[in-house]
C-alpha cells in the first residue's frame, strides 16, 4: 500500500489553508490597529491646533493684536526666522502666522501658508522638508491667520512600524507556520499510518496485528485502543465461528450416520414390515433432533439480532415461574430427585413471555439431566435491592474448573455430560435470552453444587422504577 505524502496529505493542506487565514488574519488585525491609532493621533493634533486657534482668538479679542504678537514673539522677535523654527520643532510647540488682507506679515513665520486641497502642508524654508498639519482661521475683517503643527515622532514611528509587522508576519510567520504544521502533519500521518498498516495486516490475514499504543493517553490511543478491542472481539467470534462450525459437524454427523444406517437396513429389510417400520420410527427420531438443532441456531440468531425485543412488556415473572416450576414437578419426582421451590410475589419484569420460559425450561432440563442421582435441586426467586433474581441449581459435585469458562459457548459439553442427551446449546440459548433482557446469567460462586443466577434488571416505566 503506497504511503501518504506529507505534502499531499488533507492534514497538511488544512494546515496551509489555516496558517494562511491566520497570517492574512493578522495582517488584516495589525492594519486596522494602525488605523485606528493613527485616527487617535489626527484628532489630538487637530484638537491641538483648534486649542491655539481659540486661544489666539480669545487673546485677540481681550487684549488686541499687539498683545497676541508680543506674547508670541521669538528672541524679541515679531517675525520669527528661519533659525527659530528649529526651536519650535524640537519642543513639538505649534507654529502660526497672523496676515493682513494684503498677505502682509504681521507676526509668527511667513513661510507658512495654508493649502486649501489638503490638510498637510509644507513650509517655504531651505532646511526643512517635514509636513505640517495647518488650520487657517480668519481673526477680524482685515486679519487673518494659520496654526501648524508637525507631525508627532510617534506617528512616524507607528507608520514605519506597522508595515515592519506585516512584512514580518508574512516573511517570516508563514513559513514559520507552515514548517510547524508540516512537522505536526508528519506526526500525525505517522500514527495514522500506523493504524492503516494495522488494518492492512489484519486484512491480509495477520489476526494477531495490533495497533501500538503510545502510552500518552491521547485521542490516537484511545482510538487505537478502542481498535485493538474490536480485533480481539472479532478474533474471538472468529474463534466462536470455527468453535460452532466444528461443534455442528460433531452434532450433526452422529445422526446423519444413524439416519444413513437405517436407510440401509429399510433396505434390507424392505420386505419385513414390522422392521421397515421401527427403522423408519428410528431413523425419524435422528431427523427430529436434527431439526431441534437447527432450529435451537436459528433462535439463537434471532435472539443475537434483537428482533424479539419488539415483544417486550412488563411480566409477572413470579407467575411464569410458578407455572413452569409445577409443569416440571412429576418429571423430577419421576426421576427420583427432590425439587424445591421459593418465589416471591409480584415479580416484575420487562420482557417476553415465551423466551423467559425458554430460559426457565432450559435451566431446569439442564438441571434434571446433569444433577446426580436423588440431587436436590431448588428454585428460588427473589428480590435483590432493586433487581429480580432467580437461582436454579443443585447440591451435587458442581462444575468442573476448569468447564467454567466455556459453559455458554455453543456446541461446548463438559467431559461429565458427554454421556448425557443433549447438543450443547441450551446453556447458550439461556445467555442471549439473558442479554436480550439487559440481564446477566453467571454461575454461582462458592455455592454447593451447580447454581446458576439470573439477575434481572428492575422494571422502569420511563425513568420511574416500579
Amino acid at each position: 500500500m503506497p504511503r501518504t505524502s506529507v505534502i499531499s496529505s488533507n492534514v497538511f493542506r488544512r494546515s496551509v489553508i489555516a496558517s494562511g487565514g491566520y497570517i492574512a488574519l493578522a495582517m488584516a488585525l495589525v492594519w486596522m490597529f494602525g488605523q485606528v491609532t493613527f485616527w487617535q493621533i489626527d484628532q489630538e493634533e487637530w484638537l491641538a491646533l483648534e486649542d491655539a486657534v481659540i486661544d489666539i482668538v480669545d487673546e485677540f479679542e481681550d487684549e488686541g493684536l499687539d498683545a497676541v504678537i508680543t506674547s508670541r514673539s521669538l528672541e524679541g522677535e515679531a517675525v520669527w526666522s528661519d533659525d527659530t523654527i528649529f526651536e519650535r520643532l524640537e519642543d513639538e510647540e505649534p507654529l502660526y502666522v497672523l496676515r493682513a488682507n494684503e498677505d502682509a506679515v504681521l507676526g509668527g513665520y511667513g513661510g507658512l501658508w495654508p493649502d486649501e486641497d489638503d490638510q498637510l502642508v509644507w513650509l517655504d524654508h531651505p532646511d526643512i522638508e517635514d509636513p505640517l498639519r495647518a488650520l487657517a482661521f480668519g481673526v477680524d475683517e482685515e486679519v487673518w491667520g494659520v496654526v501648524a503643527r508637525f507631525v508627532p515622532e510617534r506617528e512616524h514611528y507607528w507608520r514605519w512600524l506597522i508595515p515592519q509587522v506585516q512584512y514580518a508576519l508574512l516573511l517570516v510567520g508563514l513559513p514559520l507556520s507552515l514548517t510547524i504544521g508540516y512537522f505536526l502533519s508528519r506526526g500525525v500521518i505517522g500514527r495514522i499510518e500506523a493504524i492503516s498498516d494495522t488494518a492492512e495486516a489484519v486484512a491480509s490475514g495477520r489476526m494477531q496485528s495490533r495497533v501500538a499504543l503510545q502510552g500518552t493517553g491521547d485521542e490516537f490511543d484511545r482510538l487505537a485502543t478502542k481498535i485493538n478491542d474490536m480485533l480481539d472481539q472479532l478474533a474471538q467470534l472468529n474463534r466462536n465461528i470455527e468453535a460452532v462450525s466444528v461443534g455442528v459437524a460433531h452434532d450433526l454427523k452422529t445422526p446423519l450416520a444413524n439416519i444413513g444406517g437405517r436407510l440401509e437396513l429399510i433396505r434390507r429389510d424392505v420386505g419385513d414390515g414390522p422392521a421397515t417400520e421401527a427403522h423408519v420410527e428410528a431413523a425419524e427420531g435422528y431427523l427430529a433432533g436434527l431439526l431441534r438443532i437447527f432450529d435451537a441456531l436459528l433462535r439463537l440468531g434471532e435472539l443475537e439480532t434483537g428482533r424479539r425485543r419488539a415483544a417486550f412488556g412488563p411480566l409477572d415473572l413470579s407467575d411464569l415461574v410458578d407455572e413452569t416450576a409445577a409443569g416440571y414437578a412429576a418429571l423430577f419426582e419421576d426421576a427420583r430427585k427432590t425439587f424445591a421451590t421459593s418465589v416471591i410475589p409480584d415479580a416484575v419484569v420487562a420482557g417476553d413471555r415465551e423466551l423467559l420460559q425458554q430460559l426457565l425450561v432450559n435451566l431446569l432440563e439442564n438441571a434434571l439431566e446433569h444433577s446426580r442421582d436423588a440431587a436436590r435441586v431448588s428454585l428460588d426467586l427473589s428480590f435483590d435491592g432493586d433487581a429480580v433474581l432467580l437461582r436454579i441449581g443443585d447440591d451435587g459435585p458442581g462444575i468442573c474448573p476448569s468447564d467454567r469458562d466455556r459453559l455458554f459457548e455453543r456446541f461446548y459439553r463438559g467431559d461429565r455430560s458427554r454421556g448425557t442427551p443433549g447438543n450443547g446449546l441450551g446453556l447458550s440459548l439461556v445467555r442471549a435470552i439473558a442479554d436480550l433482557h439487559d440481564a446477566s446469567v453467571t454461575l454461582g460462586e462458592g455455592a454447593e453444587g451447580t447454581v446458576f443466577e439470573v439477575r434481572f434488571p428492575p422494571l422502569r416505566v420511563g425513568y420511574e422504577t416500579v
